[in-house]
């Protein structure tokens, strides 16, 4: 089937029924099959139709072919019920139904309908009066023909009629009759002739319409009579055919039509003058209630349903329709069967008779119930909405997708002081003249809802926008904008936001009071900095009497841009300029143009930071300035918020500085009064003369192990409980303070419930009556056991500390002792070399080289024990190093087989061939010189076993479970034990407490233990103890592996150390410099000595590109070794710089790097370490 103004290549056909609704588009069913319209195409697109004014070409969207009036509908109506078939069909028809559209459809195929049904009924009739003239014709043609036949020439039949074929047939037979004599010749053929003709029409009569008359005639006008009868009988058989399929037609249109009535969810009717309707389906039983054949039997009328109060208007409004469109639409109210109410919309279609009466209605009736309560609730909704934008304390306008304005509400039209609907919203609004870059309109018209706070251009005003998308009925789209003016809430937000900066710098500041002042000053800048935008800034205080300002701090950038060098931090008030205005006139100064001419300017000095804009605020305590705070340079001018920002801030700080420190004090008084709570418990009584007391707290059963109602009931009196011995003093206080001043203090001890006896204090005033006798004593009882057990402690502490304090000053002597002795050993060490160097020139001198070498040994023995005393002396720094404990131990052993007697059998088991840790030699060594002078101390008049082992072992969790000082891993284990006498257990618990000994007065100090214990745990290892009495001691340490290689002293002999540079010597012993002058001599150096570093220092300065190295001691008048480098590398920085000294300060090491000194030796020197020195520092 083809469409009018459609190409084949532009229709598709789909099956009869679609299995899903097509996504983002539509389907519109036309011309039987199904149109596909993708995105918002239409449907006069698609079918590139040019009629402007129809309604389908002016919608915006696409919509289906059957929106009301469309103009192709009419073109072709004869087909419209095929088509409406396949939209059945379409899902896009069922989900966008349109009631106009439908009434207006349905009014097109009740009217295609009638007239399918008038031109059946004319062709019926038409062809019944042709059958029956025919039918009339052909018998007085039989007739004439009989009478013919039967010999009566005379026969003449009326040629008229209104089928030209029985008019012709007529005049054949009247020209037969004048041929009587041929048709008497023939009157036997003609007679078989119409014989047949008669049988085939009876055939025909009968319904057979395939019956035709058959053979040849000679007689022409048989042959023409059976013509005209077979083309007769050929017609009446079309015409039927033609009938049966019209009546067909019929039946499947109104079947058709019924299928859409019931797809509709409208009541379709056909209404009559009387008001009495036919209904084409059972939906009207749902909408009223009442049964369908009510209305069919003309039992019930449409106008008997309508409400009493609408019917007037119901009937005016079909009589409207009549006069002008011949149409209406008209809503009312129905009463069901039940008696509810609800709203129709009727829309009816007037058809008239040929003659101008009124034939039927033809329309739908629409229940519009719920839309009625829609309606009702919009018109409410819309009255509040109006309210609302009435009452909204903001700016509302609604503008097209063009950026013209649609509406403006009242707040609106007022701030504008015009009407600008038509203008251009960004003009209007913001005073651009193009769009705003801010502009969201395309997300809107997407369908989203914007908010956004934005800063207006026109009067820097800050806005809260709230856009919505509106839809009109037309599918036209414009925005909505709610406007907010928050500018005050930005202000309060950015008011709170610079308070809880604020609050929160103050919070800082509270928790910096023991912060030192500088700190906090610069804190407190930083922040006032921060809180009103500025880049620099300063912060000084005043004097009482406010005439001088002290600069303490200045800002980070301040100092970073700052190029003044010497920068002053006194300065007095009548000498500043601008910044002291503050001062002056007691009030904060803004300058918000620094460069503008102003007589208060006094200018700044050269580097100073350049100032743009500045601000000066005074903080007050009370009457009186007491702080200066500038800021500057801020990116837009002060105001008074900054102000308020800036005093506040400073303001706390100087409260919270006050409050701290009043709050110190009454801590330190608070924590005074509590230690002296703490330690006197007091308990509050009420005592009698008869021994009764009463207490009044519960502290009573804590101290005594008595209920506090054994006392106050008097079955317990406090004379019960005091120590026998101190009852008879505690008497004899009492009647001391009765007969003077009635206030006493005594200390007794009383016995408590489980036996134990404690010292109580006890501190009372005696109150008599008027005769002079006592009434009753109140005061308080304290626990002073623990004073009492403190003060006996106290004594002996002070004797172990005298004892202590005789180990520093002997320790002080010894440190010393040992400076001065290192240059002793120095010299003899040096001479002692050098005379061997000599001596080696001389091989027949060996005897004497021998005794030189045993001075040296003897010397460096000398140098151990100097060390060991500098090491006691705490004079030396402990340096750790990768160390191997069997070869410590091998060397104490030996030194040990050389003091402790042959009696003590000493056993080594050294299984730790790798056996390296982290620490200082020096400390080792300690750690067992202690252990084993102990262990042999154990054994001293009796003898025994001294046993030393040495193994690597595993730490696992197991072995933490036992010593929680212990990290997992590799380990290595040191026994020392011996066969003495052991210890008790209470001697055993206190073995590692200073001061802790159990030795004769004058033999310990109770140090050497505690000290083992704290380089072990320094070492990050664990020592511990088993002993039983009897069975001799043994101490256990552990400390953590390391995978270092030890560090040696391995020199080859046979290593080159000799040079010929120049050497500035410098050292204020005369001898250790002519002793190094020569034996450096003896190496090849060219040595240039001094003993005084001035001297020295001056002839550096005279050349100092002459000395390749220069040698200096550490202790010097004048100059230190340090201070004379430090003014070298001055002169020259590439000097290398040897340093020596006889003992090395705590942090003498990292000052004699920080100089520049190369390398450090420690006094005495070996000539051979000092020239190997020399070339590994000329070297590097």
């Amino acid at each position: 089937m083809s469409v009018p103004g459609v190409s084949a290549s532009k229709r598709c056909y789909l099956p009869s029924r679609p299995k899903t609704p097509i996504a983002n588009g539509f389907k519109s069913c036309f011309s039987g099959g199904c149109i596909h319209v993708a995105g918002r195409s239409k449907c006069s697109e698609f079918f590139n139709c040019a009629k402007k004014d129809c309604p389908a070409f002016a919608v915006r969207h696409g919509r289906c072919w059957l929106i009301p009036g469309t103009l192709c509908r009419d073109e072709i109506l004869g087909q419209t019920l095929e088509r409406i078939e396949a939209c059945l069909e379409c899902q896009f028809f069922h989900e966008n139904m349109h009631r106009d559209a439908i009434q207006e459809t349905c009014g097109h195929i009740g009217k295609h309908l009638k007239e399918l049904r008038l031109t059946v009924e004319a062709r019926d009739r038409e062809l019944q009066a042709t059958t029956m003239e025919m039918a009339i014709g052909l018998s007085e043609v039989f007739e004439a023909l009989n009478a013919i036949a039967s010999g009566n020439p005379s026969v003449r039949i009326p040629e008229d009629s209104g089928l030209e074929l029985i008019t012709k047939l007529k005049h054949r037979v009247n020209l037969t009759a004048e041929n009587l004599g041929e048709i008497v010749d023939l009157s036997h053929e003609f007679a078989i002739g119409l014989a047949e003709h008669f049988d085939v029409l009876h055939r025909v009569s009968n319904g057979d319409l395939s019956a035709r008359v058959g053979g040849h005639s000679s007689v022409e006008l048989l042959e023409l009579l059976k013509k005209m009868t077979n083309e007769m009988i050929a017609n009446v058989s079309s015409e039927i055919a033609e009938r049966q399929r019209a009546e067909e037609a019929l039946r499947e249109s109104e079947s058709k039509y019924r299928l859409i009535v019931n797809q509709i969810p409208e009541v379709v009717f056909t209404g009559y003058a009387d008001w009495s309707v036919d209904f084409y389906d059972r939906k009207i039983e749902e909408l009223t209630g009442y049964p369908k054949e009510e209305f069919d039997r003309r039992h019930l009328k449409w106008i008997d349903l309508i409400v009493p109060e609408d019917r007037e208007k119901a009937k005016q409004c079909v009589i409207t329709g009549f006069k002008t469109t011949q149409s209406f639409v008209d809503e009312y109210r129905l009463c069901k069967a039940n008696g509810e109410i609800l709203w129709v919309q009727t829309r009816g279609q007037f058809f008239m008779t040929s003659d101008g009466r009124v034939d039927h209605i033809s329309g739908l009736i629409h229940d519009i119930t719920e839309q009625k309560k829609a309606e009702q609730a919009l018109r409410e909704s819309e009255s509040h909405y109006r309210a609302i934008v009435s009452a909204l304390d903001g700016f509302i306008y609604i503008c097209s997708q063009d950026y013209r304005i649609e509406f403006m509400n009242e707040r609106l039209l007022q701030h504008t002081g015009y009407d600008a609907v038509g203008d251009s919203c960004h003009k209007v609004l913001y005073g651009l003249d193009n769009v705003c870059p801010w502009c969201v309109n395309d997300r809107v018209f997407q369908g989203e809802t914007v908010r956004s706070e934005l800063q207006s251009p026109k009067d820097n005003r800050w806005y809260y926008v709230v856009n919505v998308p509106i839809v009109h009925p037309d599918g036209r789209i414009s925005k909505q904008a709610v406007i907010h003016d928050i500018t005050e809430r930005k202000r309060a937000e950015e008011e709170i936001k610079l308070n809880e900066m604020r609050l929160e710098a103050l919070l800082r500041l509270n928790q910096m009071t023991k912060a030192p002042l500088q700190e906090i000053c610069e804190f407190a800048l930083e922040e006032g900095t921060r809180l009103t935008g500025s880049t620099i800034g300063y912060f000084a205080c005043l004097n009482k009497d406010e005439s001088v300002l002290t600069m303490h701090a200045w800002s980070k950038n301040a100092v970073e841009e700052c190029r003044v060098n010497d920068l002053n931090h006194e300065y007095t008030v009548d000498s500043t300029g601008l910044w002291g205005e503050a001062v002056r006139q007691r009030r904060a100064i803004i300058t918000n143009d620094y460069s503008a001419p102003n007589p208060l300017k006094k200018g700044y000095p050269e580097g100073h930071v350049t100032v743009h804009r500045h601000m000066s605020v005074p903080v007050f305590d009370g009457d009186r300035i007491v702080i200066v705070v500038g800021v500057g340079n801020k990116p837009s001018d002060y105001h008074e918020s900054d102000v308020s920002q800036l005093t506040q801030l400073m303001s706390d700080l100087w409260r919270i500085l006050q409050r701290k420190r009043a709050e110190e004090a009454l801590r330190d008084s608070e924590e005074k009064y509590r230690l002296l709570i703490g330690t006197i418990p007091a308990i509050a009584f009420r005592g009698y003369a008869d021994g009764r007391i009463e207490f009044f707290d519960n502290k009573i059963e804590a101290l005594t192990g008595y209920a506090l109602g054994e006392f106050n009931a008097g079955r317990l009196k406090w004379s019960d409980i005091i120590f026998k011995e101190d009852a008879e003093l505690f008497r004899e206080s009492f009647q001391r303070a009765l007969k003077g001043g009635r206030a006493y203090i005594r200390e007794y001890r009383i016995v408590t419930r489980d036996n134990q006896i404690l010292w109580i204090q006890g501190r009372g005033r005696i109150v008599c009556d008027e005769n002079g006798q006592v009434d009753y004593v109140s005061g308080v009882i304290l626990d002073i056991t623990e004073r009492k057990q403190g003060e006996e402690l106290r004594r002996k502490l002070e004797m172990q500390l005298n004892q202590a304090h005789k180990m520093e000053a002997i320790g002080t002597l010894a440190g010393g002792i040992a400076h001065d002795f290192n240059n002793i050993l120095s010299a003899m060490i040096g001479y002692a070399e050098l005379a061997g160097l000599h001596l080696r020139k001389a091989p027949q001198e060996t005897q004497v080289l021998g005794h030189l070498n045993e001075i040296l040994r003897a010397g460096d023995r000398a140098k151990g024990l100097v060390n060991q005393i500098l090491t006691f002396s705490r004079q030396t720094e402990q340096m750790r190093k990768p160390v191997e404990i069997c070869l410590i131990i091998e060397e104490v052993v030996r030194f040990l087989r050389a003091s402790i007697p042959s009696t003590v059998e000493i056993r080594t088991f050294l299984n730790a061939p790798d056996g390296i840790v982290m620490a200082d030699p020096v400390q080792i060594h300690q750690v067992l010189i202690n252990l084993c002078t102990n262990a042999y101390q154990a054994m001293e008049g009796q003898g025994g076993i001294l046993e030393i082992k040495a193994e690597p072992v595993e730490v696992d969790s197991e072995m933490v479970k036992f010593y929680p000082d212990l990290s997992t891993g590799s380990h290595i284990q040191i026994m020392v034990s011996d066969t003495g006498s052991g210890m008790t257990p209470a001697v055993l618990g206190r073995v590692f407490d200073p001061f802790f000994t159990t030795k004769q007065p004058g033999k310990g100090t109770g140090l050497g233990l505690s000290v083992v214990h704290g380089i072990v745990k320094q070492l990050g290892g664990t020592i511990v103890v088993e002993s039983e009495i009897g069975e001799g001691t043994t101490f256990q340490i552990f400390l953590p592996r390391h995978n270092a290689t030890a560090v040696t002293e391995k020199i080859r002999q046979d290593r080159n150390y000799y040079g010929n540079e120049r050497i500035l010597l410098v050292d204020d012993e005369t001898q250790l410099t002519e002793m190094a002058t020569m034996a450096l001599g003896e190496f090849g150096y060219r040595v240039t000595p001094f003993n005084s570093s001035l001297e020295a220092l001056e002839a550096f300065r005279a050349q100092p590109q002459h000395f390749d190295l220069v040698i200096t001691d550490l202790t010097m008048p004048h100059l230190t070794g340090i201070e004379l480098a430090r003014e070298m590398k001055h002169l020259r920085k590439d000097v290398p710089i040897l340093l020596a000294t006889g003992f090395s300060e705590d942090t003498a090491w990292e000052r004699a790097m920080e100089a520049g000194i190369q390398d450090c030796l420690l006094k005495p020197i070996i000539i051979s370490d000092l020239a190997r020195a020399i070339r590994r520092t000329m070297g590097s």
